[in-house]
C-alpha cells in the first residue's frame, strides 16, 4: 500500500521526493488495522493488555528513478488489564481519538500510560521512523 500511495503522488508530481508510509499494529500474527467503531476499537485495546505485540511501519521514498522501501519494527508490551486501564480505555475510545489509528491507539497520547516496555523506535510507534528516514534520505541524496 505505501508504494503504490507514493507512486501516485510521485507521478503527479515527478520532481518531487515523496515519502509513503503506512503502520499496522500485529498482535499473534494478527493484524490489527484501524477499528470500524467504538466497540472494535475497545476489543482491540483490550486483547493488547498484558501482552506483547509489534508496530510495523512500512516506508516507500521515490525521487527522480530511484526508489528506497523499508520496514521498522517495534515491540511493545502494555501492561495487563485492571480498573484503572479499563477506565482509561473506555475514555480513550469514547473520545474518537482511537478510531483512526492502527491498533486504535496512539503511543504519543493517553495510551502512552499503558505501555509497560518499548524495544525498538519510539517514533516507529507514533508512525513515522525518523531516524532510519534520514538516514536513508542522505543516502539517496548523495547518490544524486
Amino acid at each position: 500500500m505505501t508504494s503504490k500511495k507514493a507512486e501516485e503522488i510521485h507521478r503527479e508530481n515527478p520532481d518531487a521526493l515523496v515519502v509513503g508510509a503506512d503502520t499496522v499494529v500485529v498482535l499473534n500474527e494478527n493484524i490489527l488495522g484501524k477499528p470500524r467503531d467504538h466497540e472494535e476499537a475497545y476489543s482491540m485495546i483490550r486483547q493488547l493488555a498484558g501482552k506483547i505485540h509489534h508496530v510495523l511501519t512500512g516506508v516507500s521514498i521515490k525521487y527522480g528513478s530511484m526508489e528506497d522501501r523499508f520496514v521498522s519494527v517495534s515491540q511493545i508490551r502494555f501492561y495487563s488489564w485492571d480498573e484503572q486501564m479499563e477506565r482509561e480505555v473506555r475514555a480513550y475510545v469514547d473520545s474518537g481519538k482511537a478510531n483512526d489509528k492502527a491498533g486504535a491507539y496512539g503511543i504519543q497520547e493517553e495510551a502512552g500510560l499503558w505501555v509497560e516496555s518499548i524495544e525498538g523506535d519510539y517514533n516507529n510507534i507514533v508512525g513515522l521512523p525518523i531516524a532510519e528516514l534520514n538516514k536513508r534520505l542522505n543516502k539517496l541524496i548523495k547518490t544524486v
